[in-house]
């Protein structure tokens, strides 16, 4: 007698024809069975669970950004849940340490080795590393509506909101802005969704078009524009754009509407997403509220995708097998999106904002609940 293999899905893959590939992975990621003699040669691998780690306060406001950097100079940690900015402790504390005047919404965050800037789309705030305070930018010509920002060669860089427009801040300050130091978004009419930097070279993304800039001065500004990068698409999710382990990525958009999600390293971004990924978002009710991070686990550097008015998260491993992106699904023990707002990695740990309250938890491979909670997994 000979073993039957029956072939099993190795990705979430949705078609329009029932008699096409249909399949649903949820909370499994695929990799390749490194034994050739196996029966079958992928396994599904159980995507992490959480379990809590911070408690911000007794409101139902969620995370909507935590951030990290340490060093051998500093460490620190800052989540902000609502309008209040929290400092936090090394095991379960924090101490809030200031107030926005604004409650939701997308925000940018990015830091130098002495200040770190926010932005919530209405104003700017720093805090000093050093003196642990967050005050306001009071500067007359911080950008009005400041989008997105990201700290590149020693400038902080701020998009602004509904405008072709971006501003540099004076070298190593985010206090400081020169109304000169202001620049239109040149390649083609457009208003800009957000900015970031990898390996040495700067993004502005409008909604249909991308500049690529580099440090090498022009006269009295810092940057050069990159004649020979410019990109027929855009970003059409501010919260989607993420950078980490070396690379960017974005859900990209054209005057066609929503495009694929793309990759760069720093020179000509490519494609990951597949045609059954880009199906199934062309297909949400909105696509704009995307939010997206990156984080490594297992070995496994991972891209997680969350739309929150579709109440749908994917997972793509950017681990490629056989040059391949691997996408699934991943869901809470509801069946809704996965509770994961925003993400940073500080003290060895996975953090990770949650969705239903002001709660930081721990996401990691070695824990297999929700915080307690069984994890629905299933293969369809």
């Amino acid at each position: 007698d000979q073993m039957m293999v029956f072939p099993l899905a190795k990705q979430t893959s949705v078609e329009r024809s029932v008699e096409m590939s249909n399949s649903k992975i949820v909370n499994y990621y695929v990799t390749e069975t490194l034994d050739q003699n196996a029966a079958v040669p992928f396994m599904f691998n159980p995507t992490p669970g959480f379990s809590l780690s911070y408690v911000l306060n007794a409101s139902t406001n969620a995370v909507r950004q935590v951030y990290s950097d340490q060093n051998s100079a500093y460490s620190y940690g800052i989540a902000i849940a609502g309008s209040t900015v929290y400092l936090l402790g090394n095991t379960t504390h924090s101490t809030p340490i200031g107030e926005l005047l604004t409650f939701s919404g997308y925000m940018g965050i990015t830091s130098s080795t002495s200040q770190v800037l926010i932005v919530d789309g209405a104003d700017g705030y720093v805090y000093d590393i050093t003196a642990e305070t967050l005050t306001e930018v009071t500067s007359e010509h911080f950008p009005n509506n400041p989008l997105d920002c990201v700290f590149f060669n020693n400038y902080f860089v701020v998009a602004q909101s509904a405008s072709n427009q971006w501003f540099i801040s004076a070298a190593g300050s985010a206090t400081t802005w020169n109304a000169q130091n202001s620049v239109t978004f040149n390649a083609k009419a457009d208003t800009l969704q957000g900015v970031a930097a990898v390996n040495n070279s700067l993004f502005i993304f409008g909604n249909y078009t991308i500049e690529v800039w580099y440090p090498q001065a022009q006269g009295t500004f810092p940057f050069t524009y990159n004649n020979n990068l410019l990109f027929e698409y855009g970003c059409i999710a501010t919260g989607s754009i993420a950078e980490g382990q070396g690379i960017l990525i974005w859900l990209a958009g054209d005057k066609n509407g929503v495009g694929s999600v793309y990759l760069t390293e720093g020179s000509r971004p490519i494609p990951i997403s597949t045609k059954e990924v880009d199906l199934a978002i062309r297909n949400y009710p909105n696509v704009k509220d995307a939010i997206g991070f990156i984080y490594k686990e297992a070995g496994h550097v991972f891209y997680q995708l969350t739309f929150q008015e579709a109440n749908v998260s994917w997972l793509a491993d950017l681990t490629p097998t056989n040059g391949e992106f691997k996408w699934v699904n991943i869901e809470d023990h509801t069946g809704g999106r996965h509770v994961a707002t925003c993400h940073t990695y500080w003290k060895e740990r996975h953090l990770i904002g949650n969705r239903h309250g002001s709660y930081i938890n721990n996401l990691s491979s070695n824990i297999l609940t929700e915080d307690g909670v069984a994890v629905k997994r299933s293969v369809q």
